[in-house]
Order: structure tokens, then sequence, then C-alpha cells
């Protein structure tokens, strides 16, 4: 049996100094670097658009607030190409290291991926998953299904020592028996997504206590309506057991749409003020005094 962590998630690795990175003070994650957008080692080229006008702090004769594509006729709009190369902050031993782990991870994530594989794990959250639809006056939110965070799991004969989420349909939710906190069991499709480990079309669902838990559709919609709805998806919301996952349909003729949306319980404003992780840390750090 091996054990395994899962690596795509850990942010000690790599630095990126891309303008798009700066707001989260050029921290990005080996998933991003290594097989999202697959900028390592090679790097990546962005172009940006200046105007020397704005440079030197005038207006633009066409009133326009930023250069965009109208302004490709204008002497004052200057092209500038940035080459950026992700920094690896490791020592080079350090480095070697963790990129053996690393091949032997995702070597072992490719030959169980799209497989169907039974599984055992203890389940640490239940939540809804939703779509928000927009129309041309309003929107509405629906419920798909529940996601189920597992703290750890088996996954064959190996051990998955970190999150991993189990999705549930709507219509399966209501005939399984499971409670937070409880351990289950089954067999599905392991797939990968953003940096995440998730198992779909579960078959056999066991779970280990086998008590009821009443999932009623109208609670949950009513707590969604509450919360604080982001554009900005990010995975600690996404493991927090107060993010709910969206997806979005668009059936109006709105254009800038996000495809992905996140509902905070909490009604945060903005991710950036979320305290959760502040309140965990002090828990912590009240525990081990206590020892």
């Amino acid at each position: 049996m091996e054990v395994y962590k899962n690596l795509f998630k850990r942010q000690d690795i790599f630095r990126c100094f891309h303008e798009l990175h700066k707001k989260f003070s050029n921290v990005v994650s080996v998933w991003h670097v290594m097989e999202g957008r697959g900028c390592f080692p090679q790097g990546c080229i962005s172009f940006y658009l200046k105007c020397k006008s704005f440079l030197k702090g005038k207006s633009c004769s066409k009133g326009f607030k930023k250069p965009g594509r109208l302004c490709q006729s204008c002497k004052f709009l200057v092209e500038e190409k940035n080459h950026y190369i992700p920094k690896i902050i490791l020592k080079e031993e350090e480095w070697r290291k963790f990129k053996r782990e690393y091949d032997k991870f995702l070597f072992w994530v490719r030959s169980l991926e799209g497989k169907f594989v039974k599984f055992y794990g203890k389940i640490e959250a239940i939540k809804p998953y939703t779509k928000h639809i927009y129309f041309e006056r309003g929107s509405k939110f629906l419920l798909k299904g529940f996601i189920l965070t597992l703290k750890w799991a088996y996954l064959e004969r190996d051990f998955f020592e970190d999150k991993l989420f189990l999705y549930l349909p709507k219509g399966k939710v209501w005939r399984l028996k499971n409670l937070k906190f409880d351990e289950i069991e089954g067999f599905a499709t392991l797939n990968l997504s953003g940096g995440n480990l998730f198992l779909s079309n579960p078959k056999n669902l066991y779970s280990l206590k086998g008590e009821e838990v009443i999932f009623r559709e109208e609670n949950f919609l009513l707590k969604i309506k509450l919360g604080s709805l982001f554009n900005i998806y990010q995975g600690k919301c996404f493991e927090c057991e107060k993010g709910i996952p969206t997806v979005v349909e668009n059936q109006s003729n709105l254009r800038f749409i996000p495809k992905k949306e996140i509902i905070c319980l909490e009604g945060y404003a903005s991710p950036s003020f979320c305290l959760n992780e502040l309140y965990k840390n002090i828990k912590i750090e009240k525990c081990l005094r206590e020892l």
C-alpha cells in the first residue's frame, strides 16, 4: 500500500510574477504551473496595451478611459510584450526530491483517472451543489445534488491522505443513508478537475452508521439566497464547508457571465475578508497550549 497527498495543491514550490498573480502575492499552485497552464519550464508570453497619453497624465482625444481594440490605429498606442517564467523557490536538492514525489503521484493519478474504483473514506462535510440560471430579467438557483467532502480515503489499495470530493446527483441523495463524520464506502469513477480529485457516478454506497439525514431542498435554497455570491472561484472557498459551488447557465443576452460561482453562507463580501482560516488557526494554537 502506498500513501499519497495531493501535491497539485502545494503553494510553496513556485512563485510567478505575472500581472494577474500580484493580487495573490505571486503565490501559485503546482497544478496551475505544471498542469493547468503548463507554463513550466518554458513560461508564458503576455501582451499589454499601453497609451502614451495616459502615461503622461493626459486624457484620450477620443474619450476612451483605457486602451483597447479600437485604438489599433492610434499613434499613442504601445504594445508591450512580457515573458514570465515561474520561479522555483526550493533549493536544488529539495526540488529534485519534490520532482520525484510529484512524478510518482502524477503517474498514480493518471493510472486511476476515468476508471471505476473502489473507495472507502471519512465524511468531513456535506454541502449542496447548485446551478445558477440567468434570464433576461432576474435569475434563479436550482439544486443539482450534493458534494461530500472526504477527509481521507482509500482508493483501491492505496491511501489518499488528503481531501477529495464525492458528487451525489439529486435523485440518489434521498435514498442514501449517511451522516457527517461518518465513514462511507462504495464504487465510483475518479476524475481530476482543477487539481482536485472527484468521485462521480457512485454505485453500491454503504454508510457504516446507517443513520439517515433528511435533506430538505427548500432549506438549502433559503440559505443560498441569504449568502454572498462570488465571481472569484478560489480553492479555499470550494474546500470550505460554507462555500457552495455553483455552475452557471446563461439564458440571457448578457455577455460577461462567469462559468462558475461560489456562494458564501457566512455572508462575507469577498474571499479576502474571510476569517474562517484565522479562527481555525486560533483554535489550533489554543489546543496546543492546553496540551
